[in-house]
């Protein structure tokens, strides 16, 4: 049962990687007029994976931030929304923390 919901994960990988490939060739075919050419000698690939690998990281780096950030002010609410004594207090708070948690998934 565990290898089964692995594969599905893994199937899950596999076609989000195709989907992004696919996404960024057509960005680049757009923006250079055809796909990458590895014999071309004006760029050098692996300073340019360098990178492309480096800001991925920051990315990576900013996101968790993000998300940290969130998920502590999410947090906030809920405990804020616990101690309150109205209904329409736990509502409000309740509320911001479901705001918060929209904003968490990029929505």
């Amino acid at each position: 049962m565990r290898e089964l919901a692995n594969k599905t994960f893994l199937e899950k990988v596999i076609n989000q990687f195709s989907r992004t490939a696919r996404t960024q060739e057509m960005k680049g075919i757009e923006k250079y007029g055809h796909e990458l050419q590895p014999m071309e000698n004006k760029y050098d690939w692996l300073e340019m994976a360098k990178e492309e690998l480096i800001d991925g990281f920051k990315y990576l780096a900013a996101e968790k931030e993000r998300r940290d950030k969130l998920v502590k002010g999410i947090e906030s609410k809920i405990l804020l929304a616990l101690k309150c004594r109205t209904d329409g207090g736990r509502c409000c708070y309740l509320t911001e923390a479901l705001e918060e948690l929209k904003r968490l998934r990029g929505q």
